[in-house]
């Protein structure tokens, strides 16, 4: 594998150290709609409180992005440019 210099790569490595941030990245990924903290819940079989957590970690790291971010409930996430550019460089 090549070095690429411009790649986030402590990006990468925050993310390859936490499983179900790859799961919920994933999962946003292979969703057709934007999802919501308690599909992912559901679909993670974790807490609503880490499903919440992880969502605004990968937000935060501009992975998943939000199409509602103004309200308090019913938040939407879809994946990013970014986060795909990092599940492609994880199934290496």
């Amino acid at each position: 594998m090549r070095l690429d210099s411009n790649f986030d790569w402590k990006t990468y490595s925050w993310l390859k150290r936490g499983p179900r941030r790859v799961n919920v990245l994933k999962y946003i990924n292979d969703s057709e709609h934007p999802r919501t903290a308690t599909e992912v819940k559901k679909e993670q079989k974790v807490d609503i409180t880490q499903a919440a957590f992880t969502l605004n970690e990968l937000y935060d790291k501009k992975l998943v992005g939000c199409l509602n971010p103004e309200d308090h409930h019913g938040k939407l996430f879809i994946i990013t440019e970014k986060g795909k550019q990092m599940l492609e460089k994880l199934s290496l």
